[in-house]
Order: structure tokens, then C-alpha cells, then sequence
């Protein structure tokens, strides 16, 4: 009786793929980037590019929801970072090419993994720096009550023109920087 008065425990939730940091993704992929640099063979390489990726993410505290592949969670893990997704693509293919098709990869192949990281790398560091940009724009703009820094219009200002309001007359003071004297239209004041 006691077990089914007692609050069942909360199921183990897989963390969300948004829980990468930048800092994180950014250390995943020069991680995949080293084997790429370091191995000799093409094919041996983009393997250990892609296990690194797993291995990175997995350090990162990200969890695998036990029905992913670690291909799917390396996948949507740095799709949800709304990386370049044909680079994203472009790599995960080279990666099942490695590790199923017969035909070993080339030094070409490996050209494009390098190549499909650095673009995922500066899409990386492009959404990390609109990201920071408009959060300084919001900001500035909490700072001065949601005005932003446009004063608009003054109150009270009235375009300037050669032409005196209605009802005054205006008198040149000559080289005083184009400055004017108003005086009311009553017919008292000369000009």
C-alpha cells in the first residue's frame, strides 16, 4: 500500500539537445578537426572525426535518448544549433560512406569533412555573434525604458524655413549665426 501511495519517481529525461553551449559545440568540432589533420589514412580519419563529435558531446553532459543512434544524436545535436545544415549533411554522409560503402575514401573526401567543419564552425561563431549583438541591442534598449537611443522629434520644434510663424515678423541679426528676432505682428516693430 505504501508503494502506491508514494509518487512514482520522475522518469530519467534525455537532456535537450539546446543544452550545448557554444563553448561546447565550438570544442566538439576542433575536437572532430584534429583525427582529420592527424591520421593518415582518409578513411580512418572521418571516422574518428565523427566519434570524437560523440565522444565531445557526450562529455558536454548532453544525453542520448536511448532510441538515437549516436549518428542521429551527433545529427540533431548540432542541427539544433542552426548550423549550416548542408555541412552538417555533407559530413554525416561522409561518415556513413567511411563505415559502409567499399570504396574507400579519398584525400578528397577528407578536404571536404575539413571543410564541412570549418563552415559548421563559422556558422557556429556567426549565430554567437548575432546572438550577442542583439542581446546588447535589447540591452540598450531596457536601459532606456524601450526607446532605444532615437530621441525622435522635440516638442515644440518647428521646421526651419525663411519664413517667420504666422503673426510674427522675423529681423536678420547679421552675422549672428543666422539668429532671428520675433517680433509680434502688431505693427510696432521695425525691421
Amino acid at each position: 500500500m505504501r508503494a502506491l501511495a508514494r509518487p512514482a519517481p520522475a522518469p530519467a529525461i534525455a537532456a535537450s539537445e539546446d543544452e550545448l553551449t557554444d563553448a561546447q559545440a565550438r570544442t566538439a568540432l576542433a575536437e572532430a578537426r584534429a583525427p582529420l589533420a592527424r591520421l593518415v589514412d582518409a578513411q580512418d580519419a572521418v571516422i574518428a572525426a565523427w566519434t570524437a563529435l560523440e565522444r565531445s558531446l557526450a562529455a558536454a553532459g548532453v544525453t542520448r535518448h536511448p532510441s538515437r543512434t549516436t549518428f542521429e544524436f551527433v545529427v540533431e545535436v548540432l542541427a539544433a544549433l542552426d548550423l549550416d545544415r548542408a555541412a552538417l549533411d555533407d559530413l554525416a554522409a561522409l561518415y556513413r560512406r567511411a563505415l559502409f560503402d567499399p570504396e574507400p575514401l579519398t584525400e578528397e573526401d577528407r578536404a571536404v569533412a575539413m571543410t564541412s567543419l570549418d563552415r559548421l564552425t563559422a556558422g557556429l561563431e556567426a549565430t554567437a555573434a548575432a546572438r550577442v549583438s542583439g542581446e546588447r541591442a535589447r540591452d540598450n534598449g531596457a536601459a532606456d525604458g524601450g526607446h532605444g537611443r532615437d530621441v525622435g522629434p522635440m516638442v515644440g520644434a518647428r521646421p526651419r524655413d525663411d519664413s517667420p510663424p504666422t503673426g510674427e515678423r522675423a529681423r536678420d541679426l547679421g552675422s549672428a549665426g543666422g539668429a532671428r528676432i520675433r517680433d509680434e505682428d502688431d505693427g510696432s516693430a521695425g525691421a
